[in-house]
């Protein structure tokens, strides 16, 4: 699988945005899972299906965002489970609709908020977010030309623990 709000990265998107879980009415088993620049807007263009916004997260760049979002996504994908009535619909969200308790939902997002502050952004891009091939090289090609100080930080770790499982192994 891999990210599937884009075809490539939106690296250049340094608006604040929200990362977001809300409950969605008429599916207490259900859970939205998503990302806007303005929550309660998004909320108002959903048809009438969102009910009570259980966590609302901002962080500073859309990148940010939709980085935390692609990997909580993947992570969850076992519970991935539209209802027939929003599918029926064409319903927007459908892909971020998770049947997943409240308690599982924000353990899943403290982990990767979490692991997004231990890593920093692009380390935990390159850990936890699914790409195609095409993607993973545009990904790889922008963050050695705009950070190559840290790209090059990041070749080191790669080969110092490529090296310790070697030698463990």
């Amino acid at each position: 699988t891999t990210m599937a709000s884009s075809t490539t990265i939106p690296m250049a998107n340094t608006r604040p945005t929200n990362y977001y879980i809300y409950e969605l009415d008429g599916f207490p088993t259900h859970l939205k899972f998503g990302i806007a620049f303005d929550t309660e807007i998004r909320a108002g263009s959903s048809d009438g299906y969102y009910g009570d916004c259980l966590l609302e997260k901002e962080f500073p760049t859309r990148t940010h965002a939709f980085f935390i979002e692609q990997a909580i996504l993947e992570s969850t994908l076992d519970c991935a489970n539209c209802p027939d009535e929003l599918l029926d619909i064409g319903w927007d969200g459908h892909t971020e609709v998770r049947q997943i308790s409240e308690e599982e939902a924000i353990t899943v997002y403290n982990y990767f908020e979490m692991e997004l502050e231990l890593l920093g952004l692009w380390p935990f891009a390159a850990s936890y977010v699914p790409m195609t091939q095409e993607q993973r090289d545009e990904f790889v090609t922008t963050f050695v030309s705009k950070w190559p100080k840290l790209a090059s930080q990041v070749s080191f770790n790669i080969d110092v623990n490529l090296q310790e499982v070697v030698s463990v192994n």
